[in-house]
């Protein structure tokens, strides 16, 4: 090691510890530069020749003397290195003792590789140059926290033992770790962005509607399903495009300001946009988000292009219902009618625009709710209800006999029943569904009414056959209301306490009917 200092003409001077005069000469130089002392070279050959080791730790971190056993004899480190207190605790432990299983392999294949004819002619001539720098794991002995050290080995002449300069990676290992963190992080959120992009190519195709994502700064067309793509004739190997290039607005607004502008409100609205490759007009459904900074239009059309012919012969049907001389309407399931013919209108009496009516069906029944509820069960049971007798009140308060047949449409949360109006015969015998021929009265109870004659006064006859018939009602309402004993008691205008009083009287309490 040698210190450069600069004499009075700025020519470079060496120190060399090794020649004391000289030392001394330039020392002596160095403090009449300036009048301050800058390195003092005496002392610092003092320090080395007193312990070599503490100086040599201020070059490395971490000084390791180990003797020709594998003891560690000496443990030096620098005084600002972090484990600092574990490398004194290495002190008198075995090198083995202090190293992960994979640094000790590691280190005894290191020292294999050595020949040993080399390790005796450098311990010959003192501390030998570098064998190589080897990076090792420590284990303190204390916890099970691993330590990196790169260390350059040495071999001393004194006990044929070795000598460690190490550098602390511990840093180096953080920011190691730290990368590999971060690059499984982001292989994480890869896998997740795959996921998401995965499902969310899923729930589109699962659509019925032509669906697709806009940019609503530029109208660039991001995503959309295999519908939209067949709607807008776009093949696979087509660029994203502008959506207006598919689109129009109303009148001359491009689409992306008819989208824009159907969702300023709350953010979701409804429009309706021109097909430039079918020429038709289509209603829609669009709904703006933000992420990541930019708004993004989604955007459903909600009903499909009809297929050629299809548009007239929804006409043809439209006309027929509209000139059927029988009312037809439509109701939901909670009996509220949708849509019906001037017929319907003229039968019922509403006379105006049913739509505008908030009108339900229970209200044209005599019987009311019950008696729809009775039609609904018995077209989910059979699939239909045909030519069922009964008469309703129009608005004003008429009544009228009609005929009523009902199919429920569709299924689910969109459920419509279709039902048919008709006039019926004053004359015609009205009838109720589901009423057994066998619930008439019986032979043997008709020659027992007959026997009483003769036996009992005709006022009593009359009141034992009150009975036979009053039975055979309420058997007959039992019947038509699937033993509902609440909708029964509607039926026959009894209180449902009555009913019970009447039930137990004919044994019908616990009877199945």
């Amino acid at each position: 090691m040698s210190h450069q200092l600069r004499n009075k003409d700025q020519q470079p001077t060496s120190l060399r510890p090794s020649f004391g005069e000289e030392v001394d000469e330039v020392n002596a130089m160095a403090r009449n530069l300036g009048g301050r002392e800058v390195f003092d070279v005496n002392k610092a050959l003092e320090n080395l020749r007193a312990d070599p080791w503490s100086m040599l730790s201020e070059i490395s971190d971490i000084i390791l003397v180990v003797d020709k056993h594998g003891m560690v004899t000496r443990s030096m480190c620098h005084q600002d290195l972090a484990f600092a207190d574990v490398v004194a605790q290495w002190h008198g432990h075995r090198l083995a003792e202090i190293l992960t299983p994979e640094s000790r392999v590691k280190f005894n294949a290191k020292i294999a590789k050595i020949p040993h004819v080399a390790k005796q002619n450098h311990a010959a001539t003192g501390m030998s140059s570098t064998f190589g720098n080897i990076e090792l794991n420590h284990l303190s002995p204390s916890n099970s926290q691993e330590y990196p050290v790169q260390y350059s080995l040495h071999f001393l002449k004194h006990d044929h033992g070795f000598a460690l300069f190490g550098r602390d990676l511990s840093i180096v290992s953080s920011i190691q770790k730290q990368l590999v963190d971060a690059h499984l992080s982001l292989e994480q959120e890869r896998e997740q962005q795959e996921q998401f992009l995965a499902k969310q190519h899923l729930i589109m195709e699962s659509l019925l509607e032509p669906a697709f994502f806009v940019d609503a700064s530029n109208g660039q067309l991001l995503e959309y399903n295999q519908k939209a793509a067949k709607l807008f004739n776009i093949t696979s190997t087509l660029s994203a495009s502008d959506i207006n290039t598919f689109l129009g607005g109303i009148g001359s607004k491009h689409a992306l300001a008819q989208l824009l502008e159907a969702s300023s409100g709350k953010g979701t609205g409804q429009t309706e946009l021109a097909v430039k490759t079918k020429h038709q007009m289509m209603p829609a459904e669009v709904n703006i988000f933000r992420t990541a900074g930019k708004r993004t239009l989604f955007v459903k059309l909600l009903s499909n292009i009809p297929e050629p012919g299809q548009e007239s012969k929804n006409a043809q049907l439209r006309s027929f219902v509209d000139k059927l001389p029988d009312g037809v309407a439509f109701f939901n399931r909670e009996g509220m009618v949708t849509s019906c013919n001037d017929a319907f209108l003229d039968l019922t009496g509403i006379g105006h625009d049913i739509a505008k009516a908030n009108f339900s069906v229970a209200n044209i029944l005599s019987r009311g709710q019950v008696e729809l509820n009775i039609l609904l069960d018995q077209a989910a049971k059979s699939g239909a209800v045909s030519s069922y007798a009964t008469n309703i009140r129009t608005v004003y308060g008429a009544q009228r006999d009609v005929l009523i047949s009902m199919v429920p449409l569709g299924s689910g949360k969109n459920r419509l029943m279709g039902l048919v109006l008709r006039t019926n015969d004053p004359t015609a015998k009205t009838t109720w569904p589901n009423v057994p021929p066998q619930q008439d009265v019986s032979e043997d109870e008709m020659q027992t009414m007959i026997g009483l004659v003769g036996n009992m006064a005709l006022k009593d006859i009359v009141a034992k056959s009150a009975d036979v018939i009053e039975k055979v009602c309420i058997e007959a309402a039992l019947k038509m209301t699937n033993n509902n004993r609440m909708a029964a008691s509607e039926l026959l205008g009894l209180s449902r306490q009555s009913l019970y009083v009447k039930l137990r009287k004919f044994g019908l309490l616990n009877r199945e009917v």
